[in-house]
């Protein structure tokens, strides 16, 4: 069996978020445009990858800033 699959552009310009308000948008048709949420959840993560002892490359893929 054949799974397809793309490739990532990881130019800094393709790099998005899929961050949704799933009560107001359920069907998660449009991303948030809010740049202190996006920033705050990018901290989330980066804590929780720091907590589970995430390698490097991990946040280079996700495009985060390792502290």
């Amino acid at each position: 069996m054949k799974i397809g699959f793309s490739f990532i552009d990881k130019s800094k310009d393709s790099l998005a978020h899929l961050l949704f308000d799933i009560e107001n948008d359920p069907k998660q048709e449009i991303p948030l445009k809010n740049t202190e949420v996006e920033s705050k959840m990018q901290q989330h993560m980066i804590r929780l990858m720091k907590d589970h002892d995430a390698p490097p490359e991990q946040y280079e893929r996700l495009g985060l800033v390792m502290n």
